[in-house]
């Protein structure tokens, strides 16, 4: 029986060593296209190292909107003053991040 578990044990941190944890805090930092904002503006969204972010709607007078966001596991949170989004990061690579909330599936495009 004992050696039924020690076994049992090997085996499952054998999987667990070789099982890939994605790290999408570094692949989230950077400068992102958030999409249309109505009538040819987009929104661009410049992600930091320390947990900021600030939003800028392109071809406008509107301050840019600073917030603050997190990772845990595949969550990502995102909160500006009044407002707190959450969404699960479904893929993200050097190109695009998509996203999904309960209602919403969101693409992000990568700014070279």
């Amino acid at each position: 029986m004992v050696k039924l578990q020690i076994g049992i044990l090997c085996c499952m941190m054998g999987i667990l060593s070789c099982a890939k944890v994605h790290n999408f805090h570094d692949e989230f930092v950077g400068e992102w296209d958030a999409g249309a904002a109505g009538q040819g503006r987009r929104i661009m969204v410049s992600v930091r190292d320390d947990g900021t972010l600030t939003a800028v709607i392109s071809g406008t007078d509107i301050k840019p909107l600073a917030g603050m966001w997190s990772i845990q596991g595949d969550l990502l949170s995102i909160k500006f003053p009044g407002l707190d989004m959450v969404y699960r990061i479904h893929a993200i690579d050097r190109e695009r991040l998509v996203m999904r909330s309960v209602t919403t599936r969101i693409t992000w495009h990568r700014v070279k």
